[in-house]
């Protein structure tokens, strides 16, 4: 989760903006859900300048000024004064801060109250936000210094590129000691080259890294976990120089199990490794892809007959041009783009589907929930139409979004012919109105909801073409875990949640809304320059500042709120 930041010498009027949180397929909407309510007190005087919340809505921090020094104060907590405290960061979960603060003139890097030794510069750091690890750069003189979990690794010539994988467990950087390049990777130096191509890559879990390396002479060497596993001569382009920049394509397998990358031959030409077994190749090869379970491998190879795609080591038809590799969700089934005999197509695990002219275009192609269904949109003629599997429908002069339910069932697309709106579902054209948007399924599919304008009134029109009542404006409906519709209704004096036809309390602005991993409703509501957060239909409050909050996995609903010039930590816990 992001983290929020506040400042607090202007408290602006926020406009309305919807964020809803994936529904989750099996919870049960509890009936009349009974929340306990605690609060706990962070701040008890005024807050100037910049205030920082936790991704998780539990923990606070803010730069206190006073006496000519700086302090971080964490969840009311002060720490040791500074002459300045130049930037700081917390993590997700609010157990690590770290802040680059200045003593005199000379900077220091403190994470979680441990201070770094003085340097004449510190370059900007990061924390990552799960693990709460930093990364940054120093230097005293010529000398440069990668600081990095309370250790200072260097001297060096100069640190490059840095950073974390994606889940914070590992970091790497490329550190200069004239005239070689080493790759470090969580403390550890690898060996020395002439350059490294960074980034370097990681696999998914950060247990596993890979880059590619000029070795002196010029060799390319393709590095895996810290040992040269191919090398071979650069492509160089029209002026000599080595295209090595170019050259990197390294991807390791969703679990972190495999590896893939490309290997230029003796001869100029490209062949694919994958695990260390080498696979046909041709002038070029790329767009290297894993499937999401792992196991199979697909990329894309250039050669003087045409573009081949290679399905596990085998070849799978030969085209003028290929392009949107993908594979279906359940990892059984690969799509792509391709033109053939002149025609444009798509190409569903070797089944060709309708062919059209050269001078079309076709959309990028939507796997249905299941991996099992495709869809797409062509554009022939100055017409388009809608393709799912092999049958097309159409023409329209513009077809918007489109869906599948979420049981891969039905699908539907918001079209317009003329100068009429109208939704296809399932291939059948439903009623035209000016405008219609937002359509939404059912988690079993059964049922289907959209909004439509007809004039200066929106209404939402059911499965069975009857409307809702008649409003200003009608917002993003949406279908909770158990099935009930939930949508955002306007006129001109309120805002109100509308939940299976029942209006909820009305606001002038509504924001942030969600479900619990339980079921229950959630959203934020103003009234008055008051905030409130409502659960269901009963309302929290009043604060007066807008809730950024957190759901947590067991359904509580944590947030930072301010009460005249005293800030709280407000928790709603389920009782079960």
């Amino acid at each position: 989760m992001p983290m929020k930041v506040w400042v607090l010498s202007i408290i602006a009027a926020i406009s309305w903006t919807s964020v809803l949180g994936s529904p989750p397929s099996s919870a049960t909407q509890p009936a009349n859900p009974d929340f306990k309510t605690k609060e706990t007190l962070l701040i008890s005087s005024p807050v100037l300048g910049e205030f920082r919340v936790s991704g998780d809505s539990l923990h606070v921090a803010y730069v206190d000024v006073g006496n000519g020094k700086s302090s971080l104060v964490v969840d009311g907590q002060k720490g040791q004064a500074w002459t300045k405290i130049v930037t700081y960061a917390i993590s997700d979960d609010g157990r690590h801060v770290a802040y680059l603060a200045l003593d005199g003139n000379k900077y220091v890097m403190v994470v979680d109250g441990q201070p770094s030794e003085k340097f004449e510069l510190i370059e900007k750091f990061h924390l990552h936000p799960r693990t709460g690890r930093v990364l940054c750069t120093a230097q005293n003189g010529q000398n440069h210094y990668l600081l990095a979990d309370g250790k200072t690794l260097g001297p060096y010539d100069s640190v490059g590129v840095s950073g974390f994988c994606d889940s914070g467990d590992s970091y790497a950087a490329v550190v200069v000691r004239r005239p070689m390049m080493h790759c470090l990777v969580n403390g550890r130096e690898g060996e020395a080259f002439q350059s490294i191509a960074a980034p370097v890559v990681f696999s998914p879990e950060g247990k596993h890294f890979a880059y590619l390396a000029e070795r002196k002479g010029g060799r390319m060497a393709v590095v895996v976990d810290g040992t040269i596993r191919d090398e071979y001569e650069p492509q160089t382009g029209r002026d000599g120089r080595s295209r090595a920049a170019y050259e990197r394509e390294i991807i390791f397998s969703p679990d972190s199990k495999r590896v893939a990358y490309r290997v230029r031959t003796a001869s100029g030409q490209w062949t694919a490794n994958v695990d260390g077994r080498v696979f046909p190749g041709g002038q070029a090869v790329g767009q290297f892809l894993f499937s999401p379970d792992s196991k199979h491998f697909a990329y894309i190879v250039w050669g003087k007959d045409g573009v081949t795609l290679i399905l596990d080591g085998q070849k799978h038809g030969t085209y003028e041009y290929v392009a949107e590799l993908q594979f279906g969700p359940c990892s059984q089934h690969t799509c792509f783009a391709a033109i053939k005999g002149g025609k444009r197509l798509v190409i569903l695990d070797d089944n060709e589907g309708p062919a059209f002219g050269y001078g079309s275009d076709i959309s990028p192609v939507s796997f249905s929930p299941d991996g099992r269904r495709i869809m797409y949109v062509v554009w022939e003629n100055d017409k388009n139409f809608i393709v799912v599997d092999a049958d097309r429908t159409g023409p329209f002069d513009v077809v918007s979004a489109r869906t599948f339910s979420p049981e891969s069932r039905r699908y539907a697309c918001a079209v317009q012919r003329g100068k009429k709106w109208l939704q296809v579902i399932d291939g059948k054209e439903q009623r035209p109105y000016d405008a219609v948007w937002d359509l939404a399924f059912a988690p079993k599919g059964d049922r289907y909801a959209y909004v439509a304008r007809q004039g200066k009134q929106s209404f939402v029109v059911h499965e069975d073409g009857t409307e809702s009542p008649k409003f200003e404006t009608v917002y993003n409906p949406v279908f909770s875990p158990d099935g009930r519709l939930v949508y955002q209704a306007m006129t001109s004096k309120h805002r109100r949640m509308v939940v299976d036809g029942q209006d909820g309390p009305a606001f002038e602005n509504i924001q942030n809304i969600r479900f619990t991993p339980q079921g229950c409703l959630v959203y934020q509501g103003q009234r008055n320059y008051d905030w409130y957060l409502v659960i269901e239909r009963q309302e929290y409050g009043p604060y007066t500042s807008d809730l950024p909050y957190a759901v947590g996995t067991d359904g509580s609903i944590n947030y930072v709120a301010r009460k005249s010039d005293k800030w709280y930590r407000v928790q709603h816990l389920q009782v079960k």
